[in-house]
C-alpha cells in the first residue's frame, strides 16, 4: 500500500487576534492614488496617505493611535486641483517624504519633528521634466539623494535631490505604462514591470538595458520586487484566459530564460 507523506506546517493552527481599537487607526478617509501606488507608506515614526481632500497628503505619528480627526487634521497640500498619485519616505531622513503628482512634478516636503500641526503648502524642492502625469516614486535603497519617478511617458528618471536636477533618463524602452519598479539590494540595478507584460532589468550608471522577458500574459497588477540577500526577483499579474493571480521567481542572471518557478492561486 502507498502512503502519502504530508508536511506539517507551523503555521496550521495560528489565529490572527484582532486589535482593541484604541490601538489602531480610525477614521481615515483615503484619497484616490495610483492604482499602481501602495496606497500607504510608513516609517519608524510616521504613516503616510493620501487623504480624501484632492491635493493633500495625510501624515500621522505612529503613536497618535484612536481616531483621526477629520475636522482639524493638519495635511501637506500640494495642489487643491491635482491629486498625489504616489508619495514615499525617505529612506534615511524620516523627516523627508516625497510625492507624485497628477501635474507632472514630483515635490520633496520636510515634516515638522513633532509631526504636522498645520497644514504645508510650500514644497522644499520640485521637480520638473517628465512630460505628462507622474504615477510611482522611489528611492534608491542606498544613496540618500537619489529620488526616481515613472511617469505616464514611459519614462523612469533618476533625481540628485540636493541639487535638484535631473541625473538619468533610462533608456526608452516600455512600450506600455510602468506598474512597478524595485531595486537590487547595493544599488546597482533596477527592474521595472511594465503593462506590456515584460520584466527589464537596467544599469542606472550606464544607463543600459541589461535583460529583458515577458513576465506575465495578462496586462493588469503586475508587480516586482528584489527579494533581499538573493539575486533573484518575484513578479505577480494575471493570466491571459484565466481570472487568477500568477506569481513567478525569476533568477536575474537567467531572466532571459523561463523563471525557475511558478505557482498559481
Amino acid at each position: 500500500m502507498n502512503t502519502i507523506s504530508i508536511r506539517q506546517s507551523k503555521f496550521r493552527h495560528i489565529i490572527g487576534k484582532e486589535e482593541q481599537q484604541r490601538n489602531c487607526y480610525l477614521s481615515v478617509r483615503l484619497g484616490t492614488p495610483s492604482p499602481d501606488s501602495n496606497f500607504i507608506d510608513a516609517n519608524s515614526k510616521f504613516f503616510a496617505l493620501p487623504w480624501g481632500v484632492k491635493g493633500s497628503l495625510c501624515v500621522v505619528p505612529l503613536e497618535k493611535t484612536g481616531a483621526v480627526d477629520r475636522d482639524d487634521l493638519p495635511l501637506i497640500m500640494q495642489d487643491e486641483e491635482e491629486n498625489v498619485n504616489d508619495f514615499a519616505f525617505h529612506p534615511f531622513d524620516l523627516h523627508l517624504i516625497a510625492t507624485a503628482s497628477q501635474d507632472s512634478k514630483a515635490y520633496l516636503w520636510r515634516i515638522p519633528e513633532d509631526g504636522l500641526t498645520e497644514n504645508i503648502g510650500t514644497s522644499e524642492r520640485a521637480f520638473e521634466g517628465h512630460r505628462s502625469r507622474l504615477m510611482l516614486t522611489g528611492w534608491h535603497p542606498l544613496a540618500a539623494n537619489v529620488l526616481v519617478t515613472v511617469g505616464a511617458d514611459k519614462e523612469v528618471k533618476l533625481w540628485d535631490v540636493e541639487a535638484g536636477e535631473e541625473k538619468v533618463t533610462l533608456p526608452k524602452e516600455h512600450k506600455e505604462l510602468l506598474a512597478s519598479f524595485t531595486w537590487n539590494e547595493d544599488g546597482s540595478q533596477i527592474a521595472t514591470f511594465s503593462r506590456d507584460k515584460h520584466l527589464r532589468i537596467f544599469d542606472p550608471r550606464s544607463p543600459a538595458l541589461i535583460a529583458a522577458v515577458q513576465a506575465h500574459e495578462g496586462t493588469k497588477g503586475g508587480r516586482t520586487l528584489w527579494l533581499k540577500g538573493e539575486d533573484k526577483l518575484i513578479t505577480t499579474g494575471l493570466f491571459f484566459l484565466n481570472p487568477t493571480t500568477q506569481m513567478k521567481i525569476d533568477t536575474v542572471a537567467y531572466v532571459q530564460a523561463s523563471p525557475v518557478v511558478a505557482t498559481e492561486r
